[in-house]
């Protein structure tokens, strides 16, 4: 009888111990879920600003005398926008280079990566914030809103 109690305490712990490890991941995942989505909202709007860009060279090259600073101000902001993407994109696999491999961590190191990819989430908003602006930007400079 005395075994089978140490047992089941043994269990109990063991139980325990997975559930918050599970807790700190669960937490880890959601965090990173929350920085993924911010890069997949600002992702598809990669090729729209190649077109913008695209466009605007065109109207500020076929232009005679003084190019207009609006274009010009609005294909500057998308290529800032673009190279903030690629950035945070470069930034964020050497930061995180494992972020897709399976990881058997503690509860702690669970919360101590949460903590590093924290930052983050201001980071990929910032980024997906200036990718929309610079596109509504250029979009209004063209007229195409």
């Amino acid at each position: 009888m005395e075994k089978i109690i140490l047992l089941f305490s043994v269990c109990a712990v063991l139980m325990s111990c997975q559930e918050e490890t599970s807790q700190a991941k669960e937490d880890y995942d959601k965090t990173l879920k929350e920085v993924f989505a911010y890069h997949d909202e600002a992702m598809p709007k990669m090729g729209e600003i190649a077109n913008l860009i695209a466009t605007l060279e065109k109207k500020t090259t076929l232009e005679t005398g003084e190019p207009d600073e609006k274009l010009l101000k609005a294909e500057e902001r998308l290529k800032q926008a673009h190279d903030h993407m690629m950035t945070w994109m470069k930034d964020f696999s050497e930061n995180f280079p494992d972020v897709h491999t399976e990881k058997d961590l503690s509860e702690e190191e669970w919360q101590k990566e949460k903590k590093k990819l924290e930052p983050e989430i201001t980071s990929a908003k910032k980024m997906r914030d200036d990718v929309f602006e610079s596109v509504a930007y250029g979009k209004k400079v063209l007229g195409e809103d």
